[in-house]
């Protein structure tokens, strides 16, 4: 169901879904004073438009959030690895990085193609850079009971990564692959460190300071690299201003 309705003056458009098992309203903005609304199937309308009165500052206030390979595409121009390659979709020769450039071979110009090709050869990039990263840290994964961690890799709204100790899994954002490879590492030891403590304890921190004394720092940089990608001009998108090219520290655990 599509409704508008004017918030603090505003005309705004409103796209309402009802689900079942909801049990709260959510509120994302997809474009310009144009939202979309997900609440539990019993709500009414009435306590909806009451609900969205309520919080219209704030409503007029959230930029949207498209994820960062739409933009991208949009921009003809994607991060790899933290630095910005043109993007050349072509149909007959294989993809290859060039010079900064990054050739995309699709089965057709048609969007959904380009994104399907464009996500398929960001993932293989990724995997060759994780493999390295598991070799790399082949001591600190025997230390921690998971000498070959099964690992996976899908887009993730809220999370960089996920780990399941019991099944020796972790499971990565897709998205990782448009920032820097020290962020990248951070990222993949504060998973794997999850093998020996599955929550997040004074000893789970303790772990991780030993393989990455800088995760704190490393972690502000993400957020807030994570937050232009989302939501602000992809030209604001500079690692180098916020990160040093600088290895991360591996350590040994005890």
């Amino acid at each position: 169901m599509i409704f508008s309705k004017k918030l603090a003056g505003q005309s705004c458009t409103f796209d309402l879904r009802r689900r079942k098992r909801q049990k709260r309203l959510i509120v994302t903005p997809v474009g310009p004073n144009h939202y979309r609304v997900t609440v539990p199937k019993h709500l009414s309308q009435r306590a909806i438009e009451k609900t969205l009165e309520a919080h219209a500052e704030t409503l007029l206030a959230l930029k949207p959030t498209i994820l960062p390979l739409e933009r991208m595409i949009d921009a003809q121009g994607v991060f790899i690895f933290g630095v910005m390659h043109h993007l050349d979709v072509v149909t007959s020769t294989p993809s290859a990085l060039k010079q900064g450039r990054l050739i995309l071979n699709s089965r057709s110009t048609a969007y959904a193609d380009i994104q399907a090709a464009l996500s398929k050869q960001l993932e293989s990039l990724l995997r060759q850079y994780i493999d390295s990263l598991v070799i790399k840290h082949k001591v600190s994964l025997s230390h921690l009971s998971c000498l070959e961690p099964m690992i996976q890799y899908r887009m993730m709204k809220t999370k960089f990564g996920s780990c399941r100790p019991s099944k020796g899994r972790i499971t990565l954002n897709l998205e990782l692959i448009h920032y820097p490879k020290p962020l990248i590492e951070y990222i993949f030891l504060h998973e794997i460190s999850h093998f020996k403590h599955p929550d997040h304890s004074a000893r789970f921190y303790q772990t991780l300071e030993t393989l990455c004394p800088k995760h704190r720092t490393y972690k502000k940089i993400l957020d807030n690299l994570r937050q232009t990608l989302l939501t602000e001009p992809l030209e604001q998108y500079e690692p180098g201003a916020l990160l040093m090219s600088k290895p991360v520290n591996s350590g040994r655990l005890s």
